[in-house]
C-alpha cells in the first residue's frame, strides 16, 4: 500500500501535490482550534460552518460545474460575458437570501433564529457563504486557466491567512465562539476585496436571456443534488444538536472536519479529472470509454488511500486531543466513510457529466430524499445514536444504488 501511494503521488500533478500540502496545512491549524476550544465549541463552529457551506452551495448555484465543462469552448470576449452572467446569478440569489431571512425574522423573531444559530449572527452567516461562493468561482477559473500562482495564493488565502486572522484576532480579545466567527467576518470582508479586484479583470456583464437559461439549464440540476446532498448533511447536524447535546455535536464536527479534507480533494481532482476525461471524449475514438473508465478507477483507488489516511491521522488527533469514547471511534469511522462514498458519483458514472445529463443526479437525490428520511427516524427511535451514525453510510450507499438503478433504466 505505501508503495502504491507513493508510486500515485509521484504520477498526480502539481496542483494536486500541492492541495495535499494545504490540507496538512488546515489540519495543523485544526490541531491548533482543539487545543484552544472545547469539544462543545468546536461543535458550534463546526455547526454553523456546515450551514456556510450549505448555503454557499446554493449561491454557486452549479455554475462552477458549467465553468469546468464549458469555459474553454469560448473566446475571450465571450468568457468575460459568462462569468458576468455566473456573478450576476450568484449576487441576486444573495439577495433572495437576505429577504427570506429578513421575512423569517418577522415571522418567528430574532430570538429563535439566534438560538438556532447558537447567537451568532445570520449576517456574518450569510456573507461568509457569499465570499465562500466567490472564491469556488474563482477556484474553478484559476484551474481551468492552468494559472499555477493564482492557484497557490488561493489556497494560502484559504488555508493559511483565514487561520491567521481568526486565531490574530482571537489572542487580542477571547478565545471564545462569537470571537471566532468575528474573525471570520474580517477575514472575509478582506478575502471579498481581493476575489473582486481579480475577477473585476475578466469580466463583462452583459444581460443576455439565451445565456442565462443555456447556463441554468446545466447547473441548475446539480446545484439541486449538491443542495439536497449538503442539506441533508445540515439536519443531520440540527438532529445531533437537538437530540444528543453539544458534545456528541463536537465529536462529530471533529469528524466533519476529516471528511471535509478528503472532499476538498475530491474538489482538486475533479478540476484536473473533468478537462482529461473531456479531451478524451472529444476525440470520439473507439478506445475513448475505456480510457476514461481507467482514469475513474485511478481516481477512485486515489481517494481510497487519502480517505485511509484521514482516518488514520484522524485516530492520531483524537487520542491526542479529545476525552476517549467508544461513540467518538464509531462517529470517525462513519463520518469517514460516507465522505468517501459521497466522492464516487462523479468518477462512478462519468457519462452524465459528459453528456450533460447532469438532471440523473438530481432524480437520484430526490429517491434518496423519501427513501432515507423514514430510516434514519427509524434507525434512531431503535438504536439512538449509534442508529444514527450507521445511517450516515447508509445514506451514501443507497444513493449509489440508486443512481445506478435509474442510469440502467435510462441506458436499456
Amino acid at each position: 500500500m505505501p508503495v502504491f501511494f507513493l508510486e500515485k503521488l509521484r504520477k498526480v500533478s502539481v496542483y494536486s501535490k500541492l492541495n495535499i500540502l494545504f490540507q496538512g496545512i488546515n489540519f495543523s491549524f485544526f490541531f491548533i482550534l482543539l487545543r484552544l476550544f472545547s469539544i462543545e465549541e468546536i461543535g458550534i463552529i463546526s455547526y454553523n460552518e456546515s450551514f456556510i457551506v450549505l448555503l454557499s452551495t446554493f449561491l454557486v448555484f452549479g455554475l462552477d460545474n458549467y465553468l469546468t465543462r464549458y469555459f474553454l469552448k469560448f473566446n475571450k470576449e465571450q468568457r468575460k460575458v459568462i462569468i458576468g452572467t455566473v456573478l450576476t446569478c450568484t449576487t441576486s440569489l444573495v439577495l433572495i437570501t437576505e429577504i427570506v431571512f429578513c421575512i423569517l425574522i418577522w415571522l418567528i423573531g430574532q430570538e429563535r433564529i439566534g438560538d438556532f444559530f447558537f447567537n451568532i449572527s445570520v449576517q456574518i452567516l450569510i456573507f461568509s457563504s457569499f465570499v465562500s461562493a466567490l472564491i469556488q468561482i474563482q477556484y474553478s477559473l484559476v484551474r481551468i486557466q492552468n494559472d499555477l500562482m493564482a492557484y497557490i495564493l488561493n489556497n494560502v488565502i484559504q488555508f493559511v491567512i483565514k487561520y491567521v486572522v481568526i486565531l490574530g484576532y482571537c489572542i487580542l480579545t477571547v478565545f471564545n465562539v462569537k470571537a471566532y466567527f468575528t474573525g471570520v467576518l474580517i477575514f472575509n470582508i478582506l478575502c471579498s476585496i481581493y476575489v473582486t479586484y481579480v475577477i473585476s479583470h475578466q469580466v463583462t456583464f452583459s444581460f443576455r436571456f439565451q445565456s442565462i437559461k443555456r447556463i441554468l439549464g446545466f447547473s441548475t440540476p446539480l446545484m439541486f443534488n449538491n443542495l439536497i446532498s449538503i442539506g441533508v448533511v445540515f439536519i443531520e447536524r440540527v438532529l445531533v444538536k437537538t437530540l444528543f447535546g453539544a458534545s456528541i455535536l463536537g465529536f462529530f464536527g471533529f469528524a466533519s472536519k476529516l471528511s471535509n479534507a478528503i472532499l476538498s480533494f475530491h474538489a482538486a481532482l475533479k478540476v484536473e479529472y473533468v478537462p482529461a476525461i473531456l479531451k478524451v471524449h472529444l476525440t470520439g475514438t473507439d478506445g475513448a470509454r475505456k480510457l476514461i473508465q481507467k482514469l475513474s478507477v485511478q481516481n477512485i483507488i486515489w481517494l481510497f488511500f487519502v480517505s485511509l489516511f484521514v482516518g488514520i491521522l484522524g485516530i492520531s488527533l483524537y487520542l491526542i486531543t479529545m476525552p476517549i469514547l467508544v461513540t467518538g471511534f464509531f462517529i470517525l469511522a462513519a463520518v469517514i466513510l460516507q465522505a468517501f462514498l459521497n466522492a464516487i458519483p462523479l468518477y462512478s458514472f462519468p457519462n452524465l457529466f459528459l453528456r450533460g445529463k447532469t438532471i440523473f443526479y438530481f432524480k437520484s437525490q430526490i429517491s434518496l430524499l423519501f427513501t432515507y428520511l423514514p430510516l434514519l427516524g427509524v434507525l434512531i427511535y431503535l438504536f439512538d445514536y449509534y442508529g444514527f451514525f450507521a445511517s450516515l453510510v447508509l445514506r451514501s450507499s443507497l444513493y449509489l444504488f440508486i443512481l445506478y438503478i435509474i442510469i440502467g433504466k435510462q441506458e436499456k
